[in-house]
């Protein structure tokens, strides 16, 4: 019998070989390691080491000098790993029932179920976005005052 721990493990990990087979993370041999390197270490329980210098070492292969103060590689490929994962969760992984995401400002993923209210995840909270347009005024009349306000 597998208890609940190794079967969340076996779902995340089939979620994550779905994820890096996709024809959204094949593009990128980089998001490809970077996803690995961060679900491995949270997987492994090892959460506290997924720090911006960790991962520019050990998932990006910079040299142990490497300073994350100056060099921001770490923090670009993590805003397009959140892009990849959006996108992914929004084409090719639209009926997957786990999400993986890593919230803005974090390195630790968070994993999730789908549920009605996400049927269309990302790696943050998708808002609809409302636009009203606004057509200029039109005057009918020779009326000075009015000219000026339409035309504005």
């Amino acid at each position: 019998m597998i208890n609940s721990t190794s079967s969340n493990q076996m779902s995340l990990t089939n979620e994550a070989e779905k994820i890096l087979a996709s024809a959204t993370f094949q593009q990128s041999l980089t998001l490809r390691k970077l996803l690995q390197f961060i679900l491995k270490t949270t997987i492994e329980g090892n959460t506290l080491t997924l720090k911006e210098y960790t991962i520019g070492v050990y998932a990006l292969g910079k040299t142990p000098d490497f300073d994350p103060q100056k060099d921001p590689i770490v923090r670009i490929h993590m805003y397009r790993l959140r892009k990849a994962l959006e996108q992914y969760y929004l084409t090719e992984g639209r009926s997957s029932s786990t999400i993986i995401s890593i919230p803005k400002g974090s390195y630790i993923p968070e994993f999730s179920k789908r549920t009605s209210e996400n049927q269309n995840p990302s790696t943050g909270n998708i808002r609809k976005r409302i636009s009203i347009a606004v057509l200029p005024f039109t005057c009918g009349e020779n009326d000075d005052d009015c000219k000026f306000f339409s035309d504005g």
